[in-house]
């Protein structure tokens, strides 16, 4: 025989109610439901303010008692943009990209919602193609890339959060066509780097400090290049500020039992104290070096 009734069949719409308490003393929302639909979008909400919510079922006797949420949801969004994107020219193939974190990180502060990575492209104006991309962790405002005499590019700057893991959608973006001028920067500098040995066990990580001895007059370059990057990995580039002597840390992840050797390339002026070698050894796991 047929089912039993079991009511659902007799209610003729739902009642949506969004309140910032969870005892409902003041609702800040509602929104009346077909019988047949399962959403329903709400509005309007505050940007960074936490929401319970509760459903109540209606039908020709009247409207039944709610099912409430247990706890809140926050209302956020994706982040905005990044700010304060500037674009300089370190050598005739070179690009610095410098920004600043979103005004607002998702919730309508600037740090509610930790940005965890950036995404940076530069795309070919011409063709759409992305011509070099990197993902840059949230605690570095900087990204060299190459770029190439005479082409336009659009360099796009994205935000990941832990909301998702895709990269949010406002970019913040800056259009540039380099025109492969030579550009020569007399940066003498004189660096000291130490320890000149590092060891750690796999899955570790370690750091090595690189020192001026005085501020460079502009800003300052180092590639870091490791010989195994199996065996250790390390920070690309280490930047030292137009002005000041601040010592930059390199840091070290050791990723498979080997040796490595990290070495030093120097951009666009006179560096002493990059012949400098730093050893590395990563160790199984419970030995001694």
């Amino acid at each position: 025989g047929a089912a039993p009734p079991t009511g659902a069949e007799f209610v003729t719409g739902y009642i949506v109610e969004l309140s910032q308490d969870a005892g409902f003393a003041a609702v800040a929302a509602t929104s009346d439901v077909a019988a047949a639909d399962r959403s329903v979008v709400v509005a309007p909400l505050v940007k960074g303010e936490c929401y319970y919510y509760r459903v109540k079922a209606r039908n020709e006797g009247g409207v039944g008692p709610p099912l409430a949420s247990a706890s809140c949801v926050r209302v956020v969004e994706a982040p905005s943009e990044v700010s304060h994107v500037s674009l300089k020219a370190i050598s005739d193939t070179q690009l610095l990209v410098e920004w600043q974190p979103p005004l607002d990180s998702g919730d309508s502060t600037p740090t509610g919602i930790p940005i965890l990575e950036y995404l940076v492209e530069a795309v070919v104006l011409a063709t759409g193609a992305v011509h070099e991309t990197h993902r840059v962790p949230s605690t570095t405002l900087f990204q060299t890339m190459t770029v190439l005499a005479g082409v336009e590019y659009m360099v796009r700057i994205r935000s990941f959060t832990a909301l998702s893991d895709s990269p949010q959608p406002n970019a913040a973006t800056a259009y540039l066509t380099y025109d492969g001028e030579v550009r020569m920067y007399n940066v003498p500098l004189l660096l000291t780097v130490s320890p000149l040995a590092l060891a750690s066990e796999v899955g570790g990580s370690t750091s090595f400090l690189m020192t001026p001895a005085s501020a460079p007059t502009v800003d300052a370059f180092v590639d870091v290049f490791s010989s195994d990057g199996n065996v250790a990995a390390t920070t690309d580039t280490v930047v030292f500020k137009a002005g000041s002597t601040t010592p930059q840390s390199v840091i070290v992840f050791h990723n498979r039992k080997g040796e490595a050797l990290i070495t030093f390339m120097a951009r666009g002026g006179n560096y002493a104290g990059l012949s400098a070698v730093v050893a590395v050894e990563t160790l199984g796991l419970g030995e001694s070096p």
